[in-house]
């Protein structure tokens, strides 16, 4: 019996024994497990979470802008908000697309589709109008349209659309250029990018985001181009093309003093803001790209060619143009340039006649001032005025009043005869009148004049 017990107790000593060894084995390489992960495996996994609850995010720079040889814009880059969704963070899809589709002008199907989508991040709209962004909001501020949102880019456009377009290119989506001078001098006008940290939550949500390094803008850049002599010698361009049923042509107008390209143009053309729609055909620039050899015997005919075409530059609207002097003010015509030109206009009047009043009738047709590109520099630049008139467009996106409150003695008018009535009682023999704009301004030009004729 006893040596019954003994031999149980000297097995559960065995099993005991081998439980033991077991335990201590796995123990061991559990320790040997967690070391290796822990210390030697440790930077590994450190960058893999840091990979995954933050990401690198480059910030693109502002694009420089390109002006004719008056410094009027003929290529910029504006700040633009797309319309983007987070669809995980979307309580009613159907409800929510029903809200979207008046705004974006899409079917709410479309849009219900989009919202269901099981990526983290959709967009939208990319080029979003003002408008659509205040509809978008206003939405907000009920408490609707969870999940839907804004992110801000920068949108290189074309403010006068076909105007040199072959001369200046266009700019694709990612940001690389595509010919003409956006792609010669696309180092120095991109800039340079940014890096910044972006961070994320555990359903990849961005939520903090902290600049490492800030984007340096571009450079701007300024053209021999002349803006009126580069439209005439489209219109001309296209007229010759169209009466002798050719093709294509091409045409070159130059500072023979110099050796200046005032105007450089290809047809057909096409437009720089939709370079899209335009085939390969269109978007060639024949000036630089295709080979001519007219020979000697053409020289009579280039040159004969040349003499009747200045004849057509004859009325053609120049820089600060003087119409002439109607009771003893003189008139002056003029483009309507962005801030900058038109506060260095001012001040190079002001310079040349230190005593005399300087007066203003601005049109802001343009598109940047449509857009309100300039809007906050506006009511500076006219400061330099003694008094200024401005005629307020019908399709102005920002409110004009509001941009030139506290700018000194500007007053905006909703018609050309206000303004007509209000400087022939305001105008005194020797004041300077600076009339600007890019169009026809309602014949102002002429009303003015004969205005201060009979009031002189």
């Amino acid at each position: 019996m006893k040596r019954r017990i003994v031999l149980v107790s000297l097995a559960v000593a065995m099993v005991l024994g081998l439980v033991s060894m077991v335990a201590l084995i796995c123990t061991g390489s559990i320790s040997a497990r967690l070391v290796w992960l822990q210390v030697e495996r440790h930077d590994y996994y450190t960058q893999q979470a840091r990979k995954q609850r933050q990401n690198i995010r480059t910030l693109p720079p502002r694009r420089g802008d390109i002006h004719d040889r008056h410094g009027n814009e003929l290529a910029l880059s504006v700040a633009a908000e797309m319309i983007i969704a987070r669809p995980h963070l979307v309580e009613d899809p159907a409800g929510t697309a029903r809200l979207l589709a008046p705004i974006l002008q899409r079917p709410a199907g479309n849009l219900e589709e989009m919202l269901r989508d099981e990526r983290k991040y959709v967009r939208l709209l990319k080029k979003a109008t003002p408008a659509q962004c205040n509809g978008i909001r206003a939405l907000h501020e009920e408490g609707l349209l969870a999940g839907i949102g804004f992110e801000s880019w920068r949108r290189r456009i074309y403010p006068h659309e076909t105007l040199a377009a072959h001369a200046l290119g266009f700019v694709r989506p990612d940001g690389n250029a595509g010919g003409g001078l956006e792609s010669r001098f696309h180092k120095a006008i991109h800039g340079a990018n940014g890096r910044a940290v972006q961070s994320r939550d555990a359903n990849k949500t961005a939520f903090d985001m902290h600049i490492l390094e800030a984007a340096r803008p571009g450079h701007d850049l300024q053209l021999t181009l002349d803006m009126t002599v580069q439209h005439v010698l489209e219109e001309e361009l296209a007229h010759a093309a169209a009466l002798s049923h050719a093709r294509a042509g091409a045409a070159v107008a130059m500072d023979p003093a110099t050796g200046e390209i005032l105007a450089m143009a290809s047809w057909p053309t096409f437009n720089p803001n939709d370079y899209s729609r335009a085939d390969e055909e269109a978007r060639r620039d024949r000036v630089v790209v295709s080979a001519y050899e007219p020979g000697s015997t053409f020289k009579i005919i280039t040159a004969a060619a040349a003499l009747e075409a200045v004849g057509r530059f004859a009325g053609v609207k120049r820089r600060l143009e003087l119409r002439g002097t109607f009771g003893g003010v003189e008139l002056y015509d003029d483009f309507a340039h962005p801030p900058t030109a038109i506060a260095r206009t001012l001040a190079g009047i002001r310079a040349g006649a230190p005593t005399a009043r300087v007066l203003v009738a601005l049109e802001p047709r343009s598109n940047t001032m449509r857009m309100g590109v300039h809007r906050d520099a506006l009511g500076p630049a006219l400061t330099g005025a003694d008094q200024a008139w401005v005629l307020r467009p019908g399709n102005l996106d920002w409110d004009l009043d509001a941009a030139l409150a506290g700018s000194g003695a500007i007053r905006v008018c909703d018609e050309v005869d206000e303004i007509v009535r209000d400087i022939a009682a305001a105008a005194q023999p020797g004041d300077r009148l600076v009339v600007m704009s890019n169009g026809g301004f309602e014949g102002i030009h002429e009303r003015l004049a004969q205005s201060l004729s009979a009031t002189g």
